[in-house]
């Protein structure tokens, strides 16, 4: 089997560090993957791909609409001649087009968030063609992104698999301790974007300073709201408490050195670093959004919050005790080895392929 995974860039996101723990765990077992990447962007994932000798076209798209893509994937398919396309994001638009005048059948697409987020509407308006009468099986990450795509698309339920997100355990330095080393730290990973909802995670962490000052806050990302919350954190006077630590291409040693992960988010799909906090064994603060509730059972592995300033309070205040982190933790992880690894996704996306 020959299967295309393409994806618009190779930016250090979930959706593509997912695409690459999939390709990377088909490709151990003897599958033929090859990777497109529109944008001619190179990063740490694609470097990553092109060591493992995973052959990566990248296509020079200009920014907005550029239907030279359908071309270009045109000639792609005819010359790879793969059995199964699968795409990401916004790629749709370009790749079943291609791919139904190249006549690949296997059509596969993975939903990264919920449907009325995931692109824009006229985007939407092809997806519900593409799958409607051009045979593309959307993916959903979680039962509850699963509802969103048959509420947005009036598609039924076995049309539409779920898929969990999974990751590379091996990667993760689990915690051995849970005890605090000089402060207490939050820590968040994550684009500063409205969706991450920066700004409640500031003014809840203010008010768990202010209770107990042995406390600091990192934040891992960059994005067009960094400088906002960088003046938000100076006007509350935290800035000496609240790190940010800019883009990172491995988090695996932050994370085992924090002792709380927070995920405030407005809405989510299945977002992998939640998974990579879960396979370090740290103990999770997440809202109630998107996948989330497929991943958290509040109180056991993770607690899960409504989106507000006083709810995130009180989770991060109960998080002080060492017990609780500890127990929370475990779970997490054990959650994690039995779900979300990227050896069981990748088993259960080679059965949709086939």
């Amino acid at each position: 089997m020959k299967v295309m995974q393409i994806m618009p860039e190779f930016g250090l996101a979930g959706a593509e560090i997912m695409c690459e723990n999939l390709t990377i765990e088909l490709v151990k077992k003897g599958i033929d993957v090859v990777v497109v990447s529109l944008y001619d962007y190179h990063s740490a994932i694609t470097d990553r791909l092109e060591k493992q000798n995973i052959k990566i076209y990248y296509l020079n798209k200009k920014s907005g609409l550029d239907l030279s893509m359908i071309k270009k994937l045109y000639r792609l398919f005819k010359e790879e001649k793969p059995e199964v396309i699968h795409t990401h994001r916004y790629v749709m638009q370009y790749a079943i087009p291609a791919a139904v005048l190249a006549r690949v059948k296997k059509r596969i697409h993975t939903v990264h968030n919920i449907a009325t987020k995931e692109t824009t509407e006229m985007a939407q308006k092809l997806n519900w063609i593409f799958y409607h009468y051009f045979h593309v099986t959307p993916v959903a990450l979680s039962k509850e992104i699963q509802s969103t795509v048959i509420d947005r698309y009036h598609l039924s339920h076995q049309n539409v698999p779920v898929i969990y997100n999974g990751i590379n355990l091996k990667k993760c330095i689990v915690k051995e301790s849970y005890k605090i080393n000089g402060k207490l730290r939050f820590l968040h990973i994550g684009r500063f974007s409205e969706a991450k909802n920066h700004l409640m995670l500031v003014e809840a962490f203010s008010k768990v300073h202010k209770k107990n000052p042995n406390t600091e806050l990192v934040l891992i990302g960059s994005g067009e709201l960094e400088v906002e919350i960088k003046k938000k954190t100076l006007e509350i006077g935290l800035l000496d408490s609240v790190i940010f630590a800019g883009l990172k291409e491995n988090v695996y040693p932050d994370l085992n050195a924090a002792d709380v992960f927070i995920l405030p988010s407005l809405y989510e799909g299945m977002p992998m670093t939640l998974i990579e906090a879960m396979g370090t064994g740290l103990p999770v603060i997440a809202t109630n959004v998107g996948g989330i509730p497929s991943m958290i059972q509040n109180g056991e592995n993770g607690l899960l919050i409504n989106i507000n300033v006083d709810d995130l309070t009180v989770a991060m205040l109960q998080l002080m005790d060492p017990q609780i982190r500890g127990t929370i933790g475990i779970n997490a992880r054990k959650t994690a080895e039995n779900i979300f690894s990227a050896d069981v996704m990748s088993n259960q996306y080679y059965k949709a392929y086939s």
